[in-house]
């Protein structure tokens, strides 16, 4: 039975701006690792930051969940389109169940990109408003 009450979770926090998100892609804060206690769990990735501000109005800007390493997969994207120049949008969350990850290390990131526009963007944080992502084993699947 402990078995499956065992859980385990990592957490991260950033109290500062991320700045420069453009079309390629920008790692906003990453996890600590966590390895799953056996494949047949449920790992809940759940991020927030508090706005994204554009140097361009109707820029979009993408937040998703992706894994650190093997390739640039990204999970439950969510696209915000800022409305001026000067603005910012949000505050925002993204989460992503991954259902039986293999055993072994995994870390999550909070990625930011630009979809759409010419400008860059700057994932706001502060001390009381920091950037979150927190990673945790809920379960058997």
């Amino acid at each position: 039975m402990n078995y499956l009450n065992d859980s385990r979770a990592v957490y991260a926090q950033k109290t500062t701006s991320t700045s420069g998100i453009v079309g390629s892609g920008f790692v906003v804060i990453t996890a600590p690792a966590i390895t799953p206690i056996s494949s047949s769990r449920i790992i809940l990735v759940k991020a927030h930051w508090r706005g994204i501000f554009s140097t361009v109005g109707g820029d979009s800007f993408l937040m998703a969940i992706g894994e650190t390493g093997g390739g640039v997969d990204r999970y439950n994207e969510t696209v915000f389109h800022t409305p001026a120049s000067g603005t910012s949008y949000g505050p925002g969350t993204v989460s992503h169940l991954v259902i039986s990850p293999s055993v072994e290390s995994h870390a999550y990131n909070l990625v930011g990109q630009r979809t759409g526009g010419s400008g860059s963007g700057t994932v706001q944080a502060s001390t009381t408003f920091p950037t979150q992502i927190i990673v945790q084993d809920i379960g058997a699947a």
